[in-house]
């Protein structure tokens, strides 16, 4: 902390962790026209999901002959026998129905209803298996000012998570996902067509680790100077910002507990609202195009980015929690896409592909220095308040495909020559987020152009 050895982080290692996922699914549906206008497709699906952990072990390593494992046993070496995590039966219904208004058959109202249970993501099984990686973290005294740890120079235990610290619910439910969509298509000359779909979709039941030890009601609220984006205390931009101190008395004291956050008070579901119009020309006459334009809204508690609520921290404390609600960290609310292929004389095969998008959201964070458990890094803004810079990317492709001598014309050398980001836009994809550190600073850059020569055989 500043520049001075403040924490040590003691690890079980070394940890062999294993796991095992088992699958069964089938799914049935049909299919009924009425009129020759109007046509019904319904189904369900059914999934069978296993979580099992086999005999497997883990401690031994440095720390396994030392007092500390006097403390905290689980840096002896160990094992643990097999175990069954849980086992989920999800029925899924689907229904769609489409309607030929003229009997021309060129415009189609479309609508439908679906259910998708998540796949089981291995981090989750991983998170939930009783040989996990145990991390207990101490207050280091660098007595001899070394910046090296050794034993003797551990402090107040801090927090110890992971390990037998990690438990899984056994109610935790089948996180899914309900999905309505209306649109309707028309087709404006032939081979042209242009589709618009209203999207609305909620993700329930998502899995994630909460702190089951140590109540958020043993936090104080403290109030501190939040600087502002400017990161300098009297820039004018200043403001309070109510973060919460923990009582030294529970330090240590934290459980993990894989489960649904909702079944704990907490919001963690998910809505995605989206608007998308598409211009499709098939391919005739030597070329076809197709446009789409997409306005999308996606809050969150937990961002998709994170490995199903595995490995992050959100609902460990109440600092974590603050200003998690708001728009998705991969969420761009405008994108557009443009793609074409045109057949030119002597086989010459163009095509190209432009991109436009609205830049990826972030938010600005603080670090906080000086409360009993340590410096804490929260939200100072509401999640996604903020934008990476729009982007327009264009590629372009040129390929010739020859048909090689010999007893079958099966054999084709195809020659490829690809430029992409061909205007060498220099778009600023992530930028530093962290107030008085490295906010607004670019982080990651497009790529500049580049050209590529390929050749395709094909037999």
């Amino acid at each position: 902390q500043s520049g001075v050895p403040f924490s040590v982080i003691i690890e079980n290692t070394p940890v062999g962790a294993k796991w095992l996922q088992k699958y069964g699914s089938f799914y049935v549906q049909d299919a009924w026209t009425i009129a020759g206008r109007l046509t019904l497709n319904l189904g369900v699906r059914y999934d069978h999901i296993r979580a099992i952990t086999p005999d497997q072990s883990s401690g031994g390593g440095d720390f396994a002959t030392t007092y500390l494992a006097d403390a905290f046993p689980e840096l002896k070496e160990h094992g643990f026998p097999r175990k069954d995590l849980w086992a989920w039966n999800s029925m899924a219904p689907r229904a769609a129905v489409s309607f030929d208004i003229d009997r021309a058959r060129k415009t189609v109202l479309k609508a439908g209803y679906a259910r998708y249970y998540h796949f089981l993501n291995s981090q989750q099984i991983w998170s939930a298996n009783p040989n996990f990686p145990l991390f207990i973290t101490l207050r280091w005294n660098d007595l001899n000012g070394d910046s090296r740890f050794q034993l003797g120079e551990e402090g107040t235990l801090l927090s110890v998570t992971g390990g037998s610290n990690t438990g899984l619910d056994p109610e935790i439910r089948h996180p899914h996902s309900d999905e309505l969509t209306i649109g309707i298509g028309h087709e404006i000359v032939r081979d042209f067509s242009v589709n618009a779909n209203f999207i609305y979709r909620t993700d329930s039941d998502l899995i994630y680790n909460v702190n089951s030890g140590i109540p958020f009601s043993s936090y104080t609220p403290v109030e501190v100077i939040d600087p502002g984006s400017d990161g300098v205390v009297g820039g004018g931009d200043d403001a309070p910002l109510t973060v919460y101190a923990q009582d030294p008395a529970t330090f240590g004291r934290g459980r993990s507990l894989l489960a649904n956050p909702s079944e704990f008070g907490f919001e963690n579901g998910r809505t995605y609202t989206g608007f998308e119009v598409i211009g499709n020309k098939r391919l005739s006459n030597r070329w076809q195009f197709v446009g789409s334009l997409v306005v999308s809204k996606m809050e969150v508690t937990t961002p998709t980015s994170e490995a199903g609520g595995a490995i992050g921290n959100i609902f460990q404390t109440p600092n974590n929690v603050l200003n998690t609600r708001g728009i998705d960290d991969l969420n761009q609310k405008y994108q557009i896409k443009l793609q074409g292929t045109y057949i030119a004389p002597y086989g010459i095969v163009v095509s190209g592909l432009y991109r436009y998008g609205s830049g990826l959201p972030y938010t600005r964070q603080l670090v906080v220095r000086g409360l009993p458990q340590g410096p804490i890094t929260v939200l100072a803004e509401p999640r996604g308040s903020r934008t990476s810079d729009a982007y327009h990317w264009t590629d372009l492709r040129a390929e010739k495909t020859f048909t090689l001598p010999g007893a079958t014309s099966r054999r084709r050398l195809g020659v490829i020559l690809d430029l992409f980001n061909i205007t060498n836009a220099s778009t600023v994809l992530q930028y530093g987020s962290r107030t008085g550190i490295d906010l607004g600073v670019p982080r990651v850059v497009r790529n500049p152009r580049i050209a590529r020569f390929g050749v395709r055989f094909g037999w």
